[in-house]
């Protein structure tokens, strides 16, 4: 009897284990899905994603380094210059010295760019409210308190504040 126990939690730690596994490889294939869908609805008018994640940094902050911007967007350094070039070029955003640091560029929408963000964001919200429709309201409150159960666990792994 005892050791139908120990089999039975063994069996019930590996089951916890498979699940973990498909949870993870399951919000890996949602997050490149969802990616994929933004990225493809964004090109239709011309944006990239890159390109939204710079016009929404600007908005929330405008005296950053462009090395701090390129990781906000998720791209290298070299890549930021092109996107801030275009942006400045497309005449989304303009740029400037900071007055508290000389490697720090000041960015700031102009209305264009402001438009543009709009859109691209309402395309954002239309994916989103297409993926979750389904979703019930609570399932949606789970499924967020446990991703950020594991979000924290990620940061305090890696130092991250």
């Amino acid at each position: 009897m005892k050791q139908d126990k120990g089999k039975d939690k063994a069996s019930k730690q590996e089951r916890r284990a498979i699940e973990a596994r498909k949870c993870s490889e399951n919000m890996r294939q949602l997050a490149v899905g969802f990616r994929s869908l933004v990225e493809d609805a964004l090109r239709d008018e011309g944006l990239t994603l890159p390109q939204l994640r710079l016009l929404k940094a600007v908005k929330q902050q405008t005296d950053v380094s462009a090395a701090a911007l390129a990781r906000t967007c998720m791209v290298t350094p070299q890549t930021m210059q092109a996107v801030l070039e275009r942006a400045v070029h497309a005449k989304w955003i303009v740029r400037g010295k900071s007055e508290k640091n000389e490697r720090f560029v000041t960015a700031t929408l102009t209305e264009l760019g402001e438009s543009v963000l709009q859109q691209g964001m309402a395309m954002v919200v239309r994916i989103e409210e297409r993926i979750w429709q389904d979703v019930g309201l609570s399932d949606l409150k789970q499924m967020n308190e446990t991703l950020r159960a594991g979000i924290a666990k990620i940061e305090a792994a890696s130092g991250s504040v």
